[in-house]
């Protein structure tokens, strides 16, 4: 059977290095290429980081960058290409002056769609995978169902309140059971559950001396920053032979300078800047904290984590407790702790998070077994899931 010729298109850029659901297509994108298919990307600059300085920056100055200048519908562009793994074209179109962080005017929007339309006649695919609720990733379906292509979107987030939303989808792809359910009861909309495919050249890495850290990616409220700042700090004291690793993504540590608690002598905190290698934190942690305090669709982190063989303490927000399953544990949060609380924990209501973290420090690396559910963590089986899924749309 001839496999399906897949199209990602979004205003929100793929080469985001701090959005998950970017993270997640070029994960597929790289595994499906790397198995045959011809794949190919047309995205535009938007960034999930606000503070990240504009795509258009980084990629002008990358080796083999291909530039191509123009002016549609009012709005001057340069798309920048590059190969992806494999060797697949990967485009993105940038407004200019360069911007990370904005909603496409109407006529950048036009703009983009004008030039996607010239990229799908040129790649002719068969299903176009989007995202997206900005007027120019909105314009892809048009874009894509005039071609003869089906749209599946990929809904990673609860951010969409409407099934109009989703008008002109053939398929809405969520990565969990949770989502699933959210978005029947909430929107009315049905949905298909599919894992992402995770990268094992991305992620995987060596641990010899089983890890240095308890570690905790992307502080901001959501992820819960302002629980992990007094769980640091009651052990901060109480155990000081327990250090932390913060990796930086669109949160920074300065979260933690914000969260109204007494850091003075507190030296077990280790930062680690924002970077798009994750297996450079991976190989440092002995553990892997997910307080999130928002409802979580899926939990790139915990399951990147687990593949690791590295346990994983979350919080049972959202699909995390089917992420994580025998592979860690998951621990309540008090309801009133949420994205917008700004006031930290007790240290009473932390302290079953600081009783497993201790406990499972303490254990012995070679005695930690990780059990996780095949059917939920993301495997090689999520792959033929989601060529099923393509082949299906065609």
């Amino acid at each position: 059977m001839t496999r399906p010729r897949v199209l990602f298109a979004s205003y929100h850029c793929y080469h985001d290095p701090t959005s998950g659901a970017a993270v997640c297509t070029r994960d597929l994108f790289a595994v499906l290429s790397a198995r045959g298919w011809a794949c190919s990307a047309f995205t535009g600059p938007h960034l999930d980081d606000r503070m990240a300085p504009p795509i258009a920056i980084a990629l002008r100055d990358r080796p083999g960058t291909r530039v191509e200048r123009g002016m549609a519908a009012g709005t001057r562009f340069a798309v920048y290409t590059q190969d992806g793994p494999g060797g697949f074209p990967v485009s993105v179109f940038a407004t200019d002056p360069p911007v990370a962080a904005q909603v496409p005017s109407a006529s950048d929007a036009a703009a983009f769609a004008a030039l996607l339309a010239g990229r799908v006649a040129d790649f002719r695919p068969d299903v176009v995978l989007t995202y997206g609720g900005d007027a120019a990733s909105v314009a892809v379906r048009a874009v894509a169902k005039a071609a003869g292509a089906k749209v599946v979107f990929w809904l990673h987030n609860f951010g969409y309140k409407d099934k109009a939303a989703f008008a002109g989808c053939d398929a809405v792809v969520v990565p969990s059971e949770f989502s699933r359910n959210h978005y029947r009861e909430k929107v009315g909309i049905e949905c298909v559950v599919l894992p992402p495919v995770i990268d094992p050249n991305r992620v995987l890495t060596d641990r010899p001396d089983g890890g240095k850290f308890v570690t905790f990616v992307n502080p901001e409220p959501g992820k819960g920053v302002f629980w992990f700042a007094r769980l640091a700090e009651v052990l901060g004291r109480t155990r000081p032979d327990i250090p932390f690793l913060v990796v930086e993504g669109r949160g920074r540590t300065d979260w933690l300078a914000k969260a109204g608690i007494d850091w003075t002598g507190i030296t077990t905190i280790h930062r680690m800047a924002n970077t798009p290698d994750p297996k450079a934190f991976y190989r440092l942690s002995r553990l892997v904290l997910v307080p999130s305090v928002a409802p979580e669709s899926f939990g790139l982190v915990a399951a990147e984590a687990i593949l690791n063989g590295i346990p994983v303490i979350a919080s049972d927000r959202g699909a995390l407790p089917e992420v994580v399953g025998e592979s860690g544990e998951c621990l309540p949060i008090p309801a009133r702790v949420t994205p917008e609380s700004r006031v930290p924990s007790s240290t009473e209501e932390v302290r079953p998070w600081v009783e497993v973290v201790q406990r499972l420090w303490d254990q012995p690396v070679n005695l930690i077994k990780l059990q996780p559910n095949i059917n939920q963590v993301p495997h090689r089986h999520a792959v033929v899931s989601w060529e099923d899924l393509l082949y299906i749309q065609t």
